[in-house]
């Protein structure tokens, strides 16, 4: 099924020649189905649902340099997501996003990126207490590339490789991750 819908606003709070510094934040709101049943009828486990049935605010911050105009810049950003708990009461744990890349364009057609990209986040809480094997934290290193046509539409896709690992007690964890997705300037 769908997930969650974000909604999202940013602004510049200061521009320069080189510099751009904005900050933003929004609210994650749980259109998402989180009730789904097993074959028993039972309610699925929180983590494997489309949604999470909570409403949660982040905030984020970004930086981005311009070495040379229109060719290389390095960016900075991070963010944190405040989960708040859903009807069912269970209470994903806040996340902090850091990242940091540089990106190269030959021309104005196509970006080739590389990040760092890190997350942690500590354990969830169902009921008031604590849920085992839930919570991370992660440094991924990411290259990834956009290409444009010259509608203003483009395409991107990154890969995830993670360099760190650190999960509590035993869970899955990602080896690798796929991005893809269209991107629209107006």
């Amino acid at each position: 099924g769908y997930g969650n819908i974000t909604i999202a606003a940013g602004a510049a709070v200061a521009t320069a020649t080189k510099d751009l510094l904005t900050v933003g934040g929004g609210v994650n709101i749980p259109t998402g189905e989180y009730r789904l049943r097993d074959d028993e009828g039972s309610i699925n486990e929180p983590t494997i649902q489309p949604g999470s049935g909570s409403w949660d605010p982040f905030v984020q911050v970004y930086y981005d340099h311009q070495w040379v105009p229109h060719r290389w810049e390095y960016f900075l950003s991070a963010g944190y997501v405040l989960r708040t708990a859903n009807p069912l009461e269970y209470d994903f744990g806040n996340l902090t996003l850091v990242n940091a890349g540089a990106r190269f364009s030959p021309n104005n057609k196509v970006i080739f990126s590389l990040q760092l990209n890190g997350q942690a986040s500590p354990h969830d809480f169902f009921d008031g207490q604590m849920v085992a094997s839930t919570g991370m934290r992660q440094v991924a290193l990411t290259p990834g590339i956009m290409v444009f046509a010259s509608s203003g539409f483009g395409f991107y896709a990154h890969v995830a490789v993670p360099i760190y690992q650190k999960v509590n007690e035993a869970q899955l964890a990602p080896e690798t991750a796929l991005a893809v997705g269209i991107t629209a300037t107006f």
